[in-house]
């Protein structure tokens, strides 16, 4: 029986799966940086502390994102898996919670998609310009395509084409014993079909293949 992920390991997992374009190390600290756009690329991981000093830790923090220009993030996870002290320290400091993401794992095999995916090991030029013009500015989508080209290869890129035109995409990133889903969109005028269910299935299919 396979026993079930950590908080910890889905983390380090993430990191893989979901690359920044710089990362530093502050007291034991990971800290990852970019265009600045995508909180998860742009923020420090607090997941193993190597100091006694918890308030340098944050200031080094923040020196490090004010040098590039930008706002010093932390992604704070819970169940253990970073330190209550820190979360407080945040809270005496001014931070608030810019976003709550939920953190979702199975091991169980999905039904197969009832739509044609095409699986390609890599990120395609229309796989990337689809990410970019469904983001919401130019910059933003420009950030996650760079991520895409980063992402460990082979993974598996699903996109659904009607009438020639991508509709719809999504991402299975390999992670070793693990995969993460990302990259999950549908053009407007394509939603409520199935398409995302469709990728979701077939992506996770090339996952469990691999």
């Amino acid at each position: 029986k396979v026993s079930k992920m950590t908080p910890h390991q889905i983390e380090a997992a993430t990191a893989i799966g979901w690359p920044a374009q710089h990362e530093a190390n502050i007291a034991g600290w990971r800290v990852f940086s970019g265009l600045g756009l995508v909180g998860r690329v742009n923020s420090c991981w607090p997941l193993d502390f190597e100091s006694s000093n918890i308030v340098s830790a944050i200031e080094q923090v923040e020196a490090y994102y004010r040098n590039k220009g930008l706002a010093p993030q932390f992604k704070v996870i819970a169940n253990g898996a970073c330190s209550i002290e820190l979360t407080a320290h945040l809270k005496v400091l001014g931070y608030h919670v810019k976003n709550r993401t939920a953190v979702m794992a199975s091991r169980q095999p999905l039904s197969p998609p009832c739509h044609k995916v095409i699986i390609t090991p890599t990120v395609t030029p229309d796989f990337s310009a689809f990410m970019i013009a469904s983001s919401p500015c130019v910059r933003d989508g420009q950030e996650r395509s760079d991520i895409l080209h980063r992402v460990p290869n082979p993974s598996a890129f699903g996109s659904i084409c009607v009438d020639g035109a991508v509709a719809a995409i999504g991402l299975a990133m390999f992670t070793g014993s693990s995969a993460g889903i990302g990259a999950m969109r549908t053009a407007h005028e394509h939603r409520h079909k199935g398409y995302a269910r469709s990728i979701l299935r077939a992506v996770s299919a090339g996952a469990r293949a691999a």
